[in-house]
């Protein structure tokens, strides 16, 4: 089927740029112009992707000195171990990995204070004197660095108070909160959603202590639309970051991922009812049989009849109903016509057709 597509003359422009530290980067960018009633519909897109599908670096876990919690404050330290985590917290990273579009991974960093640097690079400082310890002060992992090497992590009170700090580094998406998991499993927490990494195990003896991951580079977008001559939209953004990638970047990098989502739209992975092309029956694939594997009969909001005959007949979840024919539906016990055109019509909102037996 032929589509046709409107040529755009929406253009990108930079028209201000402030940097008012190291960490606080601000452009205002002009879109447009674009169809009139599209101007709020991409001003919310772009937000929210600008907001929660940039990738950053951020310390998820920390070790300081021999603290088995952070409710605790230590000899010879001005602040307490929760105030140097929340500093650990705020320390805006970038990393010069070329693959910008998807987490790179889990980097951990050697606890060891002696051994030297490892591959994996090492993140400890041992301080002698008194001094403030700063982000600049960190051993990181080749390819990544500190924004602003000034930002304050604790501070020595005297010449004697060692200062060993270990931790881990992870690059993800949003802003993700630690909690404890609901049945307990041994010391420690886990980050919601996400499964066990070699790092966890760290976590969950109690060697590191868990820290809200703070992955967003960008801090704030707002938008307005207005209209421009001779007609359309204008979507004038502002965007504010924390230094470790430019506004306009994050903005283009923000496009390439609404590119890619909706490429999707753009495949037929089936003929469509209703269209030029007959609907014929396939093969369900694998990954697709796994989900509805994951699905149950309830949600298909069926008539209390047919749910019973369903649920006699141990057809429980959407996978199995795709397995059955018209045929045998009707050959249920108390199962008629009526209850079988309800069980076809909720199937088609899934794509799945019942088999027809010749």
């Amino acid at each position: 089927m032929t589509f046709i597509v409107p040529n755009s003359s929406a253009k990108l422009e930079c028209v201000e740029f402030r940097e008012k530290n190291p960490r606080t980067q601000y452009a205002r960018l002009v879109l447009g112009p674009v169809a009139p009633g599209q101007g709020v519909t991409l001003g919310n897109t772009f937000r929210r992707l600008l907001l929660n599908d940039l990738p950053g670096v951020a310390i998820t876990a920390a070790k300081l000195n021999d603290a088995r919690t952070e409710f605790v404050t230590l000899p010879g330290i001005r602040e307490s171990v929760v105030e140097i985590f929340l500093n650990l917290r705020d320390i805006v990273f970038f990393n010069t990995f070329p693959d910008v579009l998807a987490p790179q991974g889990t980097i951990t960093i050697d606890p060891s204070v002696h051994e030297g640097p490892t591959d994996a690079g090492e993140g400890f400082e041992l301080s002698t004197s008194p001094r403030v310890i700063c982000a600049g002060d960190m051993q990181l992992p080749e390819g990544v660095y500190c924004v602003d090497p000034t930002q304050p992590i604790a501070t020595l009170m005297n010449a004697h108070t060692p200062f060993h700090l270990s931790f881990i580094l992870e690059q993800a998406t949003g802003y993700r909160v630690w909690k404890k998991p609901t049945q307990p499993y041994g010391r420690g927490f886990y980050p919601p959603r996400q499964t066990a990494a070699p790092q966890m195990e760290q976590v969950k003896s109690g060697l590191f202590q868990p820290i809200d991951g703070n992955f967003m580079p960008v801090r704030t977008v707002n938008f307005k639309v207005h209209d421009g001559p001779p007609h359309g939209e204008y979507i004038h953004f502002e965007i504010t970051t924390n230094g470790s990638i430019h506004p306009h970047a994050a903005f283009k990098h923000a496009g390439a991922i609404l590119t890619e989502i909706t490429r999707a739209t753009l495949q037929e992975p089936r003929p469509l009812v209703g269209m030029d092309e007959v609907s014929q029956p396939a093969d369900v694939p694998n990954n697709q049989m796994a989900y509805f594997e994951t699905i149950a009969i309830e949600q298909l909001e069926l008539s209390l009849r047919a749910y019973n005959c369903l649920k006699r007949a141990q057809i429980l979840t959407l996978a199995d109903l795709s397995r059955e024919s018209y045929q045998s539906l009707l050959a249920l016990r108390n199962f008629g016509q009526k209850s079988a055109e309800e069980v076809a019509k909720a199937l088609e909102t899934y794509g799945i057709e019942l088999v027809q037996e010749t």
